[in-house]
């Protein structure tokens, strides 16, 4: 073969691989997700949209994740040429803080593309720390109430709005956070200790641009 020949077979060739490439696949508009979370909600959803852009259906065959907290599903199995589609989900954000990286896999009949790697980089912050949480009481024990003190994330503008609690027992003491500082406290005051008994205090956390967030301090008679 003369040396023109061979320059000829080699751009037929490479011209040939891409287009099979090329046309032999789904594409997503992005395979990764990074976002900050700061809603109330216990769940975050998501949304994975792509399109068939080969000459064939395309089917999917299995989608699964890296973490029970992340599901994922199909919008349908098959995708016919140049369809678009989605791959949606929900991440359960529940106590979860710092960075969260999940994966989600999808499977699909495309010889070219089989395997898919979607990504959800997720940073949940703390916008409240408070230690301990729990607060015990030895059950018939003096009604000593115990004091809590909250530290909250100053780059958030995170300030402590109100706490409750669910237990008549125990009655709470607290003045909304000023906002020009990073620490609160509260007092947990019991009313009844002559029964073993499990309650609940709410921590209601404010920020900028919305944030919301509520946490949850346990007490125990026992």
């Amino acid at each position: 073969m003369t040396l023109v020949g061979k320059a000829k077979y080699i751009l037929f060739s490479a011209l040939f691989f891409s287009i099979s490439i090329s046309r032999a696949n789904i594409c997503f508009k992005a395979e990764s997700i990074s976002q900050t979370v700061l809603q109330e909600s216990p769940i975050f959803s998501f949304s994975f949209r792509f399109t068939n852009n080969s000459e064939s259906p395309v089917k999917i065959l299995k989608i699964t994740t890296n973490c029970n907290c992340t599901k994922a599903r199909a919008d349908r199995e098959i995708y016919l040429p140049n369809e678009s589609g989605e791959i949606s989900g929900e991440f359960e954000i529940g106590s979860r803080t710092g960075m969260q990286s999940k994966k989600i896999f999808v499977e699909t009949d495309d010889p070219q593309n089989p395997k898919i790697v979607l990504s959800l980089n997720l940073d949940i912050p703390l916008l409240a720390e408070f230690r301990p949480k729990m607060l015990l009481w030895q059950m018939g024990s003096e009604l000593s109430p115990k004091k809590v003190r909250i530290d909250t994330a100053r780059e958030y503008a995170a300030r402590i709005v109100d706490v409750a609690s669910k237990n008549p027992n125990f009655k709470i003491e607290f003045a909304p956070q000023n906002q020009d500082t990073d620490f609160c406290e509260f007092t947990v005051i019991p009313t009844d200790l002559s029964e073993k008994t499990t309650a609940e205090v709410e921590i209601f956390c404010e920020g900028k641009n919305g944030i919301k967030k509520t946490y949850k301090l346990f007490l125990l008679v026992r």
